[in-house]
């Protein structure tokens, strides 16, 4: 295998978190360099996060909560931009939702470090966070999601 040439990993693993509520991890995408990470991750249906009885929350919320914490969360996890995008910014968000978040990081972070940066942010928000970086963007999807993001 060259240098740079994408490779696809699937990762399957299953933890509790701090509420005892299972957590199912699947890694789709990642690259050589480190670079190209696609995480996606589903709590189990006895999380209190996104529950349907749950008060949607608006845009302007996520992103004030987001922003007001982004000095620690830049010092912490290297981010140089963080943006909204998906349903929130669309105005089709449900409380089944999650907050998708466009990241852009000084340092390429390992597998475990980018989990930790979702968790943090997951914890943050209370609710499920989606987590893309810029290089995993591709195609009309990713231009679409350039088009929507509104940042942080």
């Amino acid at each position: 295998m060259r240098q740079g040439t994408p490779v696809e990993l699937h990762l399957y693993q299953t933890k509790l978190d701090n509420t005892s509520n299972p957590i199912s991890i699947y890694l789709i995408e990642t690259s050589i360099n480190g670079v190209t990470l696609m995480i996606s991750k589903s709590k189990s249906a006895t999380s209190k996060a996104n529950s349907p009885s749950e008060k949607v929350r608006s845009l302007e919320d996520i992103r004030r909560t987001l922003k007001e914490h982004m000095p620690e969360l830049a010092e912490r996890h290297k981010i140089k931009s963080l943006g909204i995008f998906g349903s929130y910014v669309r105005s089709e968000a449900r409380s089944t939702s999650d907050v998708d978040l466009l990241v852009e990081l000084s340092e390429n972070p390992d597998i475990f470090k980018f989990m930790d940066l979702e968790e943090d942010l997951t914890a943050l928000l209370g609710q499920k966070v989606d987590l893309v970086t810029k290089p995993a963007l591709k195609g009309n999807r990713g231009n679409r999601i350039l088009r929507e993001v509104v940042p942080v």
